[in-house]
């Protein structure tokens, strides 16, 4: 198994990050919530849903999944690029959350909304040019 580790670490820590944001995302409630004093846009409402149960839930499944098709190396029906690309697409849905989210408080774009997008060129980059799946 230390092999396989070694082999697809980028799996495992790529996994760990998306089971750690959904269990914190369940743990942590009304992040996406606006201020009162704001309208609420359809935008807002959207967004206001990515911390549902089921959302958060499924990235933690997501989490756990891409963990063990990198420990145990899993290769049939391309388990690999299928974490790759179901990771892609909630870390770019959870930017999206995320850069409204700072946006709409008039703030500056926070740290982890950076670090979200640091993750996604990361993941990008590994599913355009990384090592044969």
């Amino acid at each position: 198994m230390w092999h396989n580790i070694k082999k697809n670490h980028f799996l495992v820590i790529s996994g760990f990050e998306t089971l750690i944001l959904g269990a914190y995302l369940t743990y942590v409630q009304h992040i996406f919530i606006p201020p009162d004093n704001l309208p609420m846009p359809e935008m807002a409402r959207i967004v206001a849903h990515a911390q549902d149960p089921w959302i958060t839930i499924t990235m933690v499944a997501v989490g756990v999944l891409t963990i063990i098709t990198g420990l145990w190396d899993m290769n049939r029906f391309k388990a690999k690029r299928v974490s790759i690309a179901s990771m892609v697409a909630i870390w770019l849905a959870y930017f999206v959350a995320f850069i409204y989210h700072d946006l709409i408080n008039g703030s500056a774009i926070s740290l982890g909304t950076i670090l979200i997008a640091f993750l996604l060129i990361r993941l990008f980059s590994e599913a355009l040019w990384g090592d044969e799946l």
